[in-house]
């Protein structure tokens, strides 16, 4: 007669090497501490950025005073090129007489 195995009703305990409810405590863990880092790279983030923020305004301040100093500058060059153009007709006009003096 063959004899029946008998199937014991056993639980099954996790191994040492391999315990999942420790192993996610400890991956909770980590992210726990990463997210702690989040505000932390904020805060310095926010620094640099209102660093940047002044210094750029500086320089929007230096660039209005550079694009002032050009607005005038182009002002006295088109006085200047009037200037230019009215001397160089009255010595045309000069010159025409003294040909026509001359008779050239």
């Amino acid at each position: 007669m063959k004899k029946k195995s008998k199937k014991s009703k056993m639980t099954i305990k996790p191994t040492p090497e391999y315990d999942s409810v420790r192993e996610t405590g400890v991956l909770l863990e980590q992210i726990k501490d990463q997210i702690t880092v989040v505000p932390e790279q904020h805060g310095s983030i926010t620094k640099k950025l209102e660093k940047h923020d002044k210094e750029f305004e500086k320089m929007n301040n230096k660039m209005e005073i550079v694009e002032d100093k050009i607005m005038a500058n182009g002002y006295k060059m088109d006085t200047i090129e009037k200037k230019l153009d009215v001397t160089i007709k009255q010595n045309d006009q000069s010159f025409k007489r003294i040909e026509g003096k001359i008779g050239l």
